[in-house]
């Protein structure tokens, strides 16, 4: 190992370079300070092939791919999908593929201030572009780019996989821009161009506008999922996530589970191969600390006011102890950053110790829904509606990790049509923004 701290590693092959981000021990976020703080060594990422992989952010990403290009590189991005044999870059693109309906460019002139581009990045986990495709997105964003005079900054933001982040950063200090921004849901601004901190901070005015394009003109909700372990909370957030999306909100899922997190690429890999998925995710399980209670309370405070709703897959507490501990001492502040709550519970269990444990919290009055996980290896389904009190209750199938995400969304949209009108009503009633 040439070169080797504990945000990244450097390996310098015969044909390559290659950078390793890593999770940082024991709270596993690093925060943005670490590019000014520890840099990666431009003289090591000096022309050539450099490939970056590991579990970094898009901001990490977006960086050691800005460097490269200024130090005359070519970045190639490899993920642990891609690792483990899951390859989805000889597929086929469809003649209707069209790269500009991923992403949104908005542009302005800020007087003495150079030029502003917000590129607005809007590619869902799944089904994963091909590399094709993603080439093809990152092209197009860089026709956009070229209209910008070199003096610019161009803000990047958006739900999109690291390689669009990487391959955006590469083209446009490629192209002369001056600085690189990235808005993230978790992190706030990142400047990850260029690397010595010279950058300005941009003006109050260039926040206003940039504010006034992402966030919800009418507030947003922010939707906690909770439940016991293994009860298919995840599965369901992230089919909560895509049915939001179908329904043409703008949404993000937020995974909060800091010890075990369930990133996309895990779910869709083991549908191919979970024995390998299995590996590569216990490779990244770490122990919940004090610290990394902090860190995701921060993350949701920022992520919050970014989304018209925001699906947060809460974590389901320690139920090894005696009495269980659904909300542990120092979660209830993660917990009270949420708007409203869905429980789910095993069909042959009961959602009571969950609404016991937020009701310790004066969090009940949020519950908003309850569903009971029923036969997650069958056909999937979901019978759902609001009863006498206001709460909607309902009995799902088949939220399994290993079913394929796109039945469980067609299954589940037009059923949670109603709910997500009454959730994210602007007037009354129960999940409306009214009460924060």
């Amino acid at each position: 190992m040439d070169h080797e701290t504990r945000w990244f590693s450097i390996q310098q092959k015969s044909n390559e370079t290659v950078i390793t981000f890593h999770p940082k021990p024991d709270v596993r976020f690093w925060p943005p300070s670490v590019l000014r703080e520890n840099p990666l060594p431009r003289n090591l990422v000096r022309g050539g092939k450099v490939v970056i992989t590991g579990a970094g952010s898009v901001w990490m990403y977006a960086h050691a791919a800005a460097l490269t290009a200024a130090e005359g590189g070519c970045v190639e991005v490899r993920k642990p999908q891609d690792q483990a044999g899951r390859n989805v870059g000889d597929a086929s693109t469809p003649p209707s593929f069209s790269p500009r309906d991923f992403f949104t460019v908005h542009h302005r002139e800020f007087g003495d201030e150079h030029s502003i581009a917000l590129v607005k990045l809007d590619i869902r986990p799944s089904p994963p572009l091909t590399k094709t495709e993603i080439s093809k997105v990152v092209e197009a964003v860089g026709d956009e780019l070229k209209r910008l005079p070199g003096e610019s900054t161009v803000c990047l933001t958006g739900s999109g996989p690291v390689e669009v982040y990487a391959g955006i950063a590469s083209v446009a200090v490629s192209q002369g821009i001056s600085r690189i921004v990235c808005i993230s849901p978790r992190d706030g601004y990142v400047f990850v161009w260029p690397p010595d901190g010279a950058a300005p901070k941009l003006t109050s005015e260039t926040i206003d506008w940039i504010h006034g394009l992402l966030r919800p003109k009418q507030g947003s909700v922010t939707l906690g999922v909770v439940g016991d372990p293994n009860c298919g909370k995840s599965v369901l957030s992230r089919a909560l996530y895509y049915c939001a999306i179908r329904a043409s909100y703008w949404a993000w899922r937020f995974d909060s589970d800091g010890q075990s997190p369930t990133p996309e690429w895990y779910l869709l890999l083991r549908q191919e191969s979970p024995e390998q998925a299995e590996q590569l995710r216990k490779l990244q399980k770490i122990g919940w600390t004090n610290e990394m209670e902090e860190i995701l309370t921060r993350q949701l405070a920022i992520a919050r006011d970014y989304f018209d709703v925001l699906i947060v897959d809460l974590p389901g507490g320690n139920l090894k102890v005696s009495p269980p501990q659904r909300i542990p001492p120092g979660r209830e502040e993660l917990f009270q950053l949420v708007d409203r709550f869905i429980i789910v519970y095993q069909d042959h269990g009961l959602p009571q110790p969950w609404i016991d444990a937020l009701q310790q919290h004066r969090l009940a009055e949020r519950i908003v829904a309850m569903i009971a996980s029923a036969n997650p290896r069958e056909q999937t389904s979901l019978t759902f509606s609001k009863t006498g009190n206001n709460i909607w209750e309902g009995r799902a199938t088949g939220l399994d990790r290993g079913v394929e995400l796109n039945h469980i969304v067609n299954s589940y949209h037009n059923t949670l049509l109603p709910f997500w009108n009454i959730l994210l009503a602007r007037q009354g009633g129960p999940g409306s923004n009214q009460d924060r």
